[in-house]
């Protein structure tokens, strides 16, 4: 996979138009080959002008974060929301995060509905059981998962002095997360203290000025 930024125009009648590429297995040779961009938009100008003038790859990239968020930030420099030379009718990665939720689902006929979809044969572990596995010292059963990751080589009956993260030994033993919400985050994310330090404020991927989105360094 080599994601790539591309240019197509039509100077003639001063449309334009700047995407990204990154799906699985997708390379610049593939450009107006295979792909000719999921616009909308420009499907419609290809009918009524035909194929692009101009067709230019102008970046390749080796991670498809790294592209999302360099067009993200070529969108915004350029101002194409607005422009009525810029086919392109949003400058973000996403639509915007709504603070409330999905409003549908806090319908309770709407709510009953995904219950019930989720119910039976409906839901995707219907039929299936994890695997039990019973410790040969303590006999104790658990799902092999947990087996794995918390018993296992840990038993009480041959490791009595492995540490355990319970009670005390729980690095967040009387502590509880505090939610915030990101009011300098162009994101609107409701999230506890720890992740807004860690992943919002000045870290956050929606601003351009953080060391996440500055990709040009």
């Amino acid at each position: 996979m080599q994601p790539y930024t591309y240019l197509i125009g039509w100077p003639e009648h001063n449309l334009w138009y700047y995407g990204v590429r990154y799906a699985n297995k997708c390379h610049p040779d593939d450009f107006w080959v295979t792909y000719f961009t999921s616009s909308n938009k420009v499907k419609n100008t290809i009918i009524e002008f035909g194929n692009p003038t101009i067709r230019q790859i102008r970046k390749t990239f080796v991670d498809c974060m790294v592209a999302r968020l360099w067009e993200n930030r070529v969108l915004k420099r350029m101002k194409v929301v607005g422009s009525d030379k810029w086919l392109n009718k949003h400058d973000s990665m996403s639509p915007p995060v709504n603070p409330f939720g999905n409003l549908k689902m806090k319908e309770p006929d709407l709510r009953k509905k995904a219950s019930d979809n989720n119910k039976g044969s409906g839901n995707p572990m219907f039929g299936k059981k994890q695997e039990q596995k019973t410790c040969p010292h303590c006999n104790k059963t658990s799902g092999a998962n947990t087996y794995a990751r918390w018993h296992g080589d840990n038993c009480l009956v041959t490791n009595p002095d492995a540490f355990r993260p319970t009670g005390k030994n729980n690095p967040f033993f009387g502590k509880q997360h505090l939610n915030i919400e990101v009011g300098c985050c162009s994101c609107h994310t409701v999230c506890d203290i720890r992740n807004f330090h860690r992943h919002h404020g000045n870290k956050c991927k929606s601003n351009l000025t953080s060391l996440v989105a500055n990709t040009d360094r």
